[in-house]
């Protein structure tokens, strides 16, 4: 299995190559070749760059796709396929998301505003059944 070549960098030097998965800005989930998931606090990257496309949403509510790299200054330009390149700040970002991790949101999303006819049943089963014998037999069931 191949993985992508999106780039993790860290305040302490440190780069992690393989894919990012998604972050809610207070941790990015990464997956590495060979270190596998990796969380790494949003705080302590200092740069990124991706080659697959990612979902980034701001916090005015705009969603970008598009490969997303860290310019020198800190800030975040997304290079979109149709609309070109969109920069923003770090503190503007609400999440990023791979294209697989938006998928699998969008389809939770969709399970709780349509849900199916047992998704609304909620209630617990329980039996019991009692022996007992002494000098006289008694059997119980509720």
């Amino acid at each position: 299995m191949g993985f992508a070549a999106d780039q993790v960098t860290m305040k302490n030097g440190d780069r992690l190559s393989g894919s990012i998965v998604r972050s809610d800005t207070k941790e990015l989930l990464f997956k590495a070749e060979f270190a596998g998931e990796v969380k790494i606090p949003w705080d302590a990257v200092t740069a990124i760059s991706s080659t697959d496309q990612l979902n980034v949403g701001l916090k005015d509510g705009q969603v970008v796709v598009g490969t997303v790299i860290t310019t020198p200054e800190g800030g975040i330009q997304v290079t979109t396929r149709d609309a070109g390149t969109v920069s923003t700040t770090r503190d503007r970002i609400e999440f990023v998301r791979s294209q697989g991790a938006q998928k699998a949101y969008e389809a939770e999303i969709d399970h709780y505003l349509n849900p199916r006819l047992v998704d609304l049943w909620t209630g617990t089963l329980d039996l019991g059944y009692a022996l007992a014998r002494g000098n006289a037999d008694t059997i119980t069931s509720p």
